[in-house]
């Protein structure tokens, strides 16, 4: 996802894959910053001089080669200042989505950059100046190896005040073939066959990513027929049917043959947030 917060990465993994439902923020607002908030939410925002966040609305998502997008569809004027806001060098260089007016949860953020503009479009604002963001200027993407369906979800309910009911189990499923983000994958069949429930940890933090991972082994039946290869496996929220939310290729593709248990083994299900 576009330069996510630590905080909006846990988030998404806990409502989504763990059964621990976090609300929906009512509206988000767009801060502005002197420096990157980075995903620790760390950066300095502008304070003092008549500023004040100002809520963004984002358009419904939209898809395109399996990256799901949304923008602002409106174009945002903050107060004009009624004393500096950046002194000397500085300049507003940095956004931030934020839950709240004041306080609140960083959701994403990111870098006002208009290359071949003067100083590649991030500008000083000084007494009497007002700073405009106009329509679709803020952009968050969401791809990685989620569907369609948990790509949009995320966006609606973290960004889009559309809350998405909290997922109450994860299924694993195998597939013969890529689910890929459009869940047209073949799952695989035999007599007696069924997606298992996965219970997944809380979300650590690891080389700037959120991450969970399976607590428990899993054994899927025996089948009684050889079922052939099994290259892709699928994360689902519901024992049959249901909405793919994630899928990925393991890591060597194995052969499932007539008496053969197949296992997964503790924290083999690895599922990332960046």
């Amino acid at each position: 996802m576009s330069n996510a917060s630590n905080w909006l990465e846990e988030a998404v993994l806990n409502h989504f894959f763990r059964n621990s439902p976090v609300s929906s923020p009512a509206q988000v607002f767009l801060a502005l910053y002197r420096t990157d908030p980075t995903d620790f939410d760390n950066g300095i925002e502008i304070s003092g001089g008549g500023y004040v966040r100002q809520q963004i609305i984002f358009n419904t998502p939209s898809q395109s080669a399996g990256v799901s997008t949304i923008s602002n569809s409106n174009a945002i004027s903050f107060p004009e200042a009624t004393a500096d806001w950046t002194i000397g060098t500085e300049s507003v260089g940095f956004w931030g989505i934020r839950t709240a007016l004041a306080g609140g949860s960083l959701l994403a953020h990111g870098e006002f950059l208009d290359a071949g503009k003067q100083n590649d479009g991030k500008y000083s604002v000084t007494r009497n100046d007002q700073f405009n963001v106009g329509a679709n200027r803020i952009t968050i993407q969401f791809n990685l190896r989620a569907s369609n369906w948990l790509q949009n979800a995320v966006l609606n309910h973290f960004f889009r005040s559309t809350p998405v009911v909290s997922v109450s189990q994860v299924f694993l499923a195998l597939y013969k073939s890529d689910p890929t983000s459009g869940d047209i994958g073949i799952e695989i069949t035999y007599p007696g066959y069924a997606r298992q429930l996965v219970t997944f940890d809380a979300p650590t933090q690891s080389m700037g990513a959120a991450v969970i991972r399976n607590i428990a082994g899993i054994d899927f039946p025996i089948p009684g027929t050889d079922v052939g290869s099994v290259p892709f496996f699928g994360l689902r929220d519901a024992a049959a049917a249901g909405n793919l939310l994630a899928f990925a290729p393991w890591s060597i593709a194995k052969d499932i043959s007539s008496g053969m248990q197949f296992s997964v083994n503790a924290g083999n299900i690895e599922v990332t947030l960046d």
